[in-house]
């Protein structure tokens, strides 16, 4: 039997693999695969964030495992609270699975406060400045959009250019424990309101219960600083 060195051994597998490796394949699959996970993340990304932040995806899986995946595989792309980093995203072909690696870089506008603020403070628009620029370095939670800061009470002192965290922040009472509210209970043809007391703190919009003069308990939504609406078909 002929001896077979191991260079010529090596070769010979190297060029199995070119033979089963293609390339416009592989960069077919590259482009259409960055492609969707671009378009699920922009989404989602529309979804929570509106336009104040863009995402760009590195493929960091080799071409040659790319060329393997299916031409239209379902991709599930991981939800985090950062906007940058290594992810690893699902790729589904019928009954087999791919994990493809991925890595993220983020720029977008965000916003940080405009001045020294105490704790405790309510925010106003006049607090707050946008800022433009890579996402990276910031701590998870930063808030991209206006609507969710303004009105919001400060949990602790923030400093001049300091970016605003959704940690840092609590909904402004509207009611608190004790306070004296307004239940208001609306039909077709009637509006009946009664005064209550607040048995929790609530924000616009949260729900709210109230003991009544008559010592029952009811649950509404606040509409409105000191009033609760209830549904008609419960009794006061």
């Amino acid at each position: 039997m002929p001896d077979i060195s191991l260079p010529f051994i090596y070769i010979f597998i190297y060029l199995i693999a070119l033979i089963g490796f293609n390339p416009a394949r592989a960069a077919t699959n590259e482009k259409d695969i960055r492609a969707k996970i671009s378009e699920i993340l922009n989404n989602r990304n529309q979804t929570e964030y509106g336009s104040a932040v863009r995402q760009q995806v590195m493929l960091l899986t080799p071409p040659a495992k790319l060329a393997g995946i299916c031409a239209n595989p379902a991709l599930i792309v991981p939800e985090s609270r950062r906007l940058t980093g290594k992810r690893s995203v699902l790729a589904k072909c019928a009954d087999k699975r791919f994990f493809i690696q991925i890595a993220l870089t983020a720029e977008g506008r965000y916003w940080v406060a405009a001045r020294h603020l105490s704790g405790g403070h309510t925010l106003t628009r006049q607090d707050i400045q946008p800022r433009t620029g890579n996402l990276a370095p910031l701590p998870a939670g930063t808030l991209f959009q206006a609507d969710r800061i303004v009105g919001a009470m400060l949990t602790r002192p923030v400093e001049a250019g300091e970016p605003l965290v959704k940690s840092q922040l609590r909904p402004r009472w509207l009611a608190t424990t004790g306070t004296r509210v307004e239940v208001m209970m609306a039909g077709e043809d009637f509006q009946i309101r009664a005064p209550g007391k607040a048995m929790n703190n609530a924000a616009l919009n949260q729900p709210l219960k109230v003991r009544m003069k008559s010592g029952q308990t009811v649950t509404g939504t606040l509409i409105a600083a000191g009033v609760v609406r209830i549904n008609s078909n419960t009794g006061l």
